[in-house]
């Protein structure tokens, strides 16, 4: 697990859409889709429920995706230290 698996998983939940969440990560809706399988196959788990109309976390992912945005914002507060 890496923080741009998470990364990637978090913009796709927070957009609902993997082909919306690749736009915003300025990469492709493969990349993306390919990127958070590869996560739930380290992880065991199926973290998205996928349908014709968007994703969203299983009950799993809820727990991931809370686990990656306080991973996002201590990787932010660290880039911000740095720069100090």
């Amino acid at each position: 697990m890496d923080i741009k698996q998470l990364e990637f998983f978090s913009v796709a939940c927070e957009k609902g859409s993997l082909s919306q969440a690749a736009a915003c990560l300025y990469t492709s809706q493969p990349h993306i889709s390919k990127t958070i399988r590869t996560l739930e196959n380290e992880l065991g788990r199926p973290l998205l429920s996928r349908s014709g109309k968007g994703v969203r976390p299983t009950a799993y992912g809820e727990t991931v995706l809370e686990y990656a945005r306080l991973l996002g914002g201590t990787a932010v507060n660290v880039g911000y230290q740095r720069k100090a």
